[in-house]
């Protein structure tokens, strides 16, 4: 079994695993790639951004409850844009629309995270990967 951690940097994504004791690392220009990359193997991937999106129908909980459980680190944790947020082009209508659904404005961060959000979260629906 592949263990891994993938993270945004500036080229697309570094992703670094373990197997038998053996670490390596990639870069990968677009998530999808990750298919190609570990065909045919059993792997399992944590990722640093936010999946399983909030919508008008869904509301994401896991921000407020792990914020409970970190205490003091609290602040590490960054607010998470809804779906529709995500998938709005303009900055300005993806705050209002984060504000309507989730009551929050979105941070500069996380407008500038927002498309690879949105690729992982295309990626998910895609390939029916388990959250």
């Amino acid at each position: 079994m592949i263990l891994g951690g993938i993270d945004g940097c500036k080229y697309g994504w570094v992703v670094i695993t373990k197997s038998q004791s053996i670490f390596q690392y990639f870069f990968i220009k677009k998530i999808e790639e990750l298919t190609e990359l570990f065909k045919n193997q059993k792997a399992r991937f944590f990722i640093d951004i936010p999946i399983g999106l909030s919508s008008r129908e869904f509301t994401r909980t896991v921000d407020t409850r792990l914020r409970s459980e970190l205490g003091p680190r609290s602040s590490t944790v960054f607010n998470a844009p809804c779906r529709p947020a995500v998938y709005e082009s303009d900055r300005q209508k993806a705050k209002k629309l984060n504000i309507q659904i989730e009551g929050k404005n979105l941070s500069e961060q996380t407008l500038n995270i927002k498309d690879r959000i949105q690729e992982v979260d295309k990626y998910i629906f895609k390939n029916n990967a388990a959250i």
